[in-house]
């Protein structure tokens, strides 16, 4: 018998996944190999040394007894488990999509094992099941990492410690005495006009707007302007005398008379005074102007000047008109700035921040463009009832809205749309959406046909998502056939504008 049977050495590396599960197999198959193979009364402490290899020798080199090795060998492969840890995994554990029944019942089983069950009394079972809600649910996670850190702990001990070191937590913020981070506000000529910040400083084609190139290449070579009715230029890059607006983009409003304020911008709202009398104000280092509400403005006895110009609210597409200007002397931080410019932007208050509010959840919102359209473009109050309908749906669209985190080992499906002035795209894997996009038509788009919109969309929800399509075979679907012939291999369409030629490319 000692001839058939034979034992591997021991070459476990420690960090391996399943070093824990591979070193209890391997010192269950040593143990029953000692006892069929070694006679009594042999020093088991030199077998095992056979058995080891020269990494794994070194954590038992300086152990004098078979009981010592094994228990240092114990301690490197063997990792604390934390029953409390063990078991909130146990509870959470559900079944995956790609997962059998079988196959789940055998992961519940193994992963019951760390759990330590135990045969308790009702009472310990009580206190056990409290404790572990206590530490699981518990709203720091300060705390929960401390309590964590021991592997055993009783009810009674984890709320002593709980508490105290939510105690120490709260002495400790007396020993800090900061002041607020705040953003402070530099002084800005009166005279300073709106400019467009975000032209890039690049050589442009005169024609078209895009980079510099030859005009017998340019897309607007035979091209009717919107704006003046010549031939040869777009109309964005006209320079009739029509009145033409500049657009600032802002991300908050300065002098806004609000009285709530988000806890994430608690450290940007100051206290300042506007020719003395005292306003809260919001501070955006990221805008190049400064505004005021139009009611603050009346409210404050301002006098109101004329002035021309729209702004973009956040990174979005909607846009209020400036119903003027006013000067006024601000005091801020113990600083007086006189004859400060601010320009007043009608029912700051109100609309805007609703429409800021649902543009940080366009992502989640099917046809984003759309929905909000009328509420957008709404300039009075109360509002009319069909931006009181967006504001209802949109609001039923947030609560409802729900998506799926991304896989990349399933397959992508891009489905499209297209409006009279918004396109939108959905991004799905099995029929459930992981993402949506949508955009505002310009007015130069909304004169396009809709096969050109249609397209219009495809190509920009691919450029929104590249970087999850890139490299995988996904499916487009649109309800537009004839944008179908726009992206077979023939091309034996005309493509009329410079956005539709990307799509041959």
């Amino acid at each position: 018998m000692n001839k058939t049977l034979s034992l591997n050495k021991l070459a476990i590396d420690p960090t391996a996944p399943d070093a824990e599960k591979e070193w209890k197999f391997w010192l269950l198959q040593f143990q029953d190999f000692v006892q069929l193979t070694v006679d009594p009364g042999i020093d088991l402490l030199k077998i095992l040394r056979l058995y080891l290899t020269a990494s794994t020798f070194e954590y038992v080199q300086d152990c004098k007894t078979y009981d010592d090795a094994i228990t240092k060998l114990n301690e490197v492969y063997v990792k604390l488990q934390n029953v409390i840890f063990a078991r909130y995994e146990f509870i959470s554990r559900k079944q995956r999509d790609s997962e059998s029944l079988e196959e789940f019942v055998h992961a519940l089983q193994r992963m019951s094992k760390n759990c330590e069950y135990k045969n308790v009394t009702a009472e310990q079972y009580r206190e056990e099941m409290i404790r572990d809600a206590f530490i699981n649910n518990m709203s720091s996670n300060e705390i929960r990492t401390r309590l964590l850190v021991l592997s055993v702990i009783s009810l009674q001990e984890a709320v002593n410690n709980a508490v105290a070191l939510n105690s120490a937590k709260e002495n400790a913020k007396l020993y800090t005495k900061s002041e607020p981070i705040i953003n402070s506000v530099s002084a800005t000529d009166p005279g300073i006009e709106m400019t467009n910040t975000s032209v890039a400083t690049k050589q442009e084609c005169y024609f078209c707007g895009n980079r510099r190139h030859p005009r017998v290449n340019c897309p607007a070579r035979n091209t009717t302007c919107n704006n003046c009715g010549k031939v040869g230029h777009f109309a964005k890059v006209c320079r009739s005398a029509s009145k033409r607006t500049e657009f600032v983009s802002v991300t908050s409003l300065v002098g806004s008379s609000s009285s709530s304020t988000a806890t994430e911008l608690e450290n940007a709202i100051v206290e300042a005074k506007i020719n003395g009398t005292n306003i809260t104000a919001q501070i955006d280092t990221g805008s190049s102007l400064s505004f005021i509400d139009e009611r603050l403005c009346k409210t404050l006895q301002l006098k109101l000047l004329p002035a021309d110009g729209k702004v973009l609210m956040a990174s979005t597409s909607f846009q209020s008109r400036l119903t003027g200007y006013t000067i006024a002397d601000i005091e801020l931080h113990g600083f007086r700035y006189s004859s400060f410019k601010l320009h007043i932007l009608p029912n700051a208050s109100s609309l805007q921040r609703v429409l800021q509010m649902f543009a940080a959840y366009f992502q989640w919102i099917p046809r984003f463009s759309e929905k909000i359209y009328a509420l957008a473009r709404c300039t009075t109050f109360p509002l009319p009832q069909p931006a009181v309908d967006a504001f209802e749906a949109l609001k039923k669209d947030i609560v409802n809205s729900v998506v799926i985190a991304i896989d990349d080992e399933l397959p992508f499906t891009v489905e499209t749309d297209a409006s009279d002035y918004a396109i939108a795209a959905t991004l799905s894997q099995l029929v459930k959406p992981v993402a949506f996009f949508s955009r505002v038509l310009s007015n130069s788009e909304q004169r396009h046909s809709s096969v050109e919109k249609e397209a219009y969309a495809i190509v920009e929800a691919i450029r929104k998502w590249r970087h999850y399509l890139l490299g995988h075979h996904f499916h487009v679907i649109t309800d537009q056939r004839s944008v179908a012939f726009m992206f077979n291999n023939k091309q034996a369409g005309k493509a009329k504008n410079d956005k539709i030629m990307r799509v041959y490319l």
